[in-house]
């Protein structure tokens, strides 16, 4: 996604929200605006990829267990972190580990 600028805003929250928001980004070192863009930006890239996803199966059809096993493994590798959904792939790669 290209920068284009900043455009201020001015947005309400609950505010038990906002000291959330507030402590994290201050955990952080961001402002609560930057905090805010960035968590923004990985929910648009997020749906985008959920769009991809479905455009693909549409074409070709769903993922197999073994094809998300793969992609939720890489997603760890990348980030260092589990992904939603991630939940009962242990099994999985405890086989794959059995077969190598």
């Amino acid at each position: 996604m290209a920068h284009m600028g900043v455009v201020k805003k001015s947005v309400s929250l609950p505010e038990e929200t906002y000291l959330a928001v507030k402590d994290l980004a201050e955990a952080e070192g961001l402002s609560v605006s930057t905090w805010l863009a960035q968590v923004a930006e990985v929910e648009l890239k997020h749906r985008e990829g959920m769009e991809a996803i479905a455009e693909f199966e549409a074409e070709f059809g769903a993922f197999t267990q073994e094809e998300l096993a793969g992609g939720y493994r890489l997603f760890r590798q990348l980030t260092g972190r589990p992904i939603a959904g991630d939940e009962g792939n242990s099994h999985a790669e405890a086989e794959e580990r059995k077969a190598v």
